[in-house]
């Protein structure tokens, strides 16, 4: 068997990626046994792939089954009907070849051969494997291999964290699978959902629902759903606005098959995040997806920003080895958009004095060293440099990876990148005025979700569910961060609140006020200041909702205070620092 001869023609997994929608129906190759195989399947499923040989082949004809876009881990790769020989096989490693097959005699066109792949699917719902199959290096087309939602098996109420323009909360009933993915019941369920003992809305569930409902002006609410099930509580909701401002979730670090190593449509990803887990934004950060790829992220954001409803920004990422970060803007046709980009992917150092406004930048797992690869790391801990306040306005401080506060802590706070020297701690150290955000860096399309079915958010206070509104509480680091909640929570000292910067005379006696809606009891509740100092909090026992006022002391330079807290059940939330300047 040869690959990639000389003179040959080469199989181009990128044209196939891009064509797979469009060939699909006239491809030469199919899949004729679909084991309809779900992410929650413990044993690996088999599907039977064909080939229709389009036109006379003489003998030997070489079949090369190869890798385009997978998610799999294969097992067995063999001829289904005997008609082909197996010349090599190469379930391991990433080279582009899976499979390599024979034929001994003639091929006229129509001829049909079939391959049994067994192979155990991504856990994550939805995703496709695509392979492509080349006979004597002329491509067949693609094929593809997709794994579905397990069986619904429970219900949640995710309600959103404010109430919209109306005065109404918007509620969604979502069936999941075992790993929290959306299904489908097989026969509808009878739901009712309550306030105490007040029905607010009784109907049929059976894939998602979503309500609207009114509800009374309390400072805290939480919904209940009751089924044949049992009764599932919704998060937090704050029907009242804190200065002027509603509580908003979503996911702002995410990517789609417009980046090479990523899967699921855009539109899939936003539909996901706005009628399944009822995000009020949500930003794709494709890897930048230049040209019509960029076209393609800009009309999507588009298509799905509705003022008031739900709210798109546009952003991508740059990736180096010297740093990976995001940017974001509101005006599609920015300079920093990645059509124009001037500068190369390999800087001596990563984040330039960029000459441009109207953008923030946020870095992302900067204190991790990524994998090791022959013998190097993938990637290196994030360069921090002088500050450049001006857009360098916040850190990712957890994602998918990890927790990026500090050097090195009690894993109970899911910490990643011990002692690199570039967690959020040693930034804020050098004088980075940065606000908290987090992101899941999902390369499966779905916004939120984490690669071990958790869930990441970013919180933000805003004005209003719309794009310029979302920007700019992004821009002020009026923040937070939740990994596997959506507590909410309003960090202030004196006229400020999280993100905010707070002048005063020094020296002065100063307080914090807390108040916070959590999922689950808090185990710790801390302020943390200059050198890593953290204010302990008392905790009711049991309380779901606190609203209390912390002693911080006398200040008597600059420094910042910033809110960490960890439910009971391990799911944690950090708050955006209030930057204090003594004078």
């Amino acid at each position: 068997m040869h690959f990639n001869r000389p003179g040959k023609k080469i199989f181009n997994p990128m044209f196939f990626v891009a064509a797979f929608a469009g060939l699909a129906g006239a491809s030469n190759v199919g899949v004729v046994e679909d084991p309809h195989a779900r992410i929650t399947d413990e044993a690996p499923s088999r599907w039977v792939v064909q080939w229709t040989a389009p036109k006379y082949y003489a003998a030997p004809v070489e079949l090369d089954l190869r890798r385009v876009h997978y998610n799999m881990r294969w097992r067995k790769v063999e001829s289904a009907d005997g008609k082909a020989e197996l010349v090599k096989s190469l379930l391991k490693g990433s080279e582009d070849t899976l499979a390599a097959f024979r034929i001994g005699t003639d091929v006229k066109a129509g001829d049909a051969f079939r391959f049994a792949i067994t192979a155990m699917g991504s856990r994550f719902s939805g995703v496709t494997t695509v392979l492509g199959l080349a006979a004597n290096n002329e491509e067949q087309g693609l094929v593809g291999l997709t794994m579905h939602p397990g069986p619904a098996n429970g219900l949640q109420i995710i309600a959103r964290p404010g109430l919209q323009s109306d005065g109404r909360v918007r509620v969604v009933l979502l069936p999941v699978d075992a790993l929290g993915y959306p299904a489908q019941f097989s026969t509808p369920l009878s739901v009712a959902v309550c306030l105490g003992e007040e029905q607010l809305w009784e109907g049929e569930v059976q894939s998602a629902e979503q309500v609207c409902l009114d509800v009374p002006d309390l400072n805290v609410v939480r919904l209940t759903a009751k089924s044949t099930m049992g009764n599932v509580v919704s998060n937090p909701i704050w029907p009242e606005a804190s200065r002027g401002r509603i509580a908003a979730f979503g996911d702002m670090h995410w990517h789609t098959d417009l980046s090479s190593d990523a899967t699921r449509g855009i539109d899939e990803g936003l539909a996901a995040a706005r009628d399944y887990f009822n995000n009020d934004f949500s930003i794709p950060t494709d890897h930048a997806p230049e040209d019509d790829k960029w076209a393609e992220t800009v009309k999507a954001c588009d298509r799905f920003n509705e003022p008031g409803r739900f709210a798109t920004v546009y952003g991508w990422e740059r990736s180096s080895a010297k740093g990976h970060v995001n940017f974001y803007f509101t005006d599609p046709d920015h300079p920093l958009n990645p059509d124009n980009f001037p500068y190369p992917k390999e800087p001596e150092t990563y984040i330039e004095k960029i000459p441009y406004k109207d953008f923030v930048a946020i870095p992302h797992h900067t204190n991790s060293r990524g994998r090791i690869k022959n013998g190097k790391h993938a990637f290196s801990a994030y360069p921090w440099g002088e500050p450049m306040d001006e857009y360098l306005r916040s850190i990712e401080i957890m994602q998918t990876r990890g927790n990026y506060e500090r050097e090195d802590s009690p894993e109970s706070w899911r910490t990643d990148g011990h002692n690199n020297g570039s967690s959020a701690l040693v930034a804020l150290a050098m004088g980075h005025k940065l606000g908290f955000v987090g992101g899941t860096d999902n390369h499966k399309g779905w916004p939120c979700v984490t690669r071990n079915s958790g869930r990441i958010y970013a919180g933000m206070w805003t004005k209003r569910r719309d794009r310029q509104e979302i920007y700019n509480a992004l821009h002020d680091r009026h923040t937070w961060a939740c990994w596997d909640t959506r507590a909410i929570v309003l960090f202030e000292i004196d006229s400020a609140m999280q993100g905010d910067e707070l002048e005063l005379e020094k020296p002065r006696k100063l307080s914090a006020r807390i108040k916070l809606s959590a999922e689950a009891p808090l185990d710790v509740l801390e302020i943390v200041t200059k050198n890593g100092r953290a204010i302990a909090t008392e905790i009711p026992d049991g309380a779901l909702d606190i609203d209390t006022t912390v002693d911080l002391g006398m200040v008597e330079e600059s420094t910042f205070f910033y809110l960490r807290a960890r439910q009971a059940n391990g799911a944690l939330v950090y708050a955006s620092p209030i930057f204090v300047t003594a004078r």
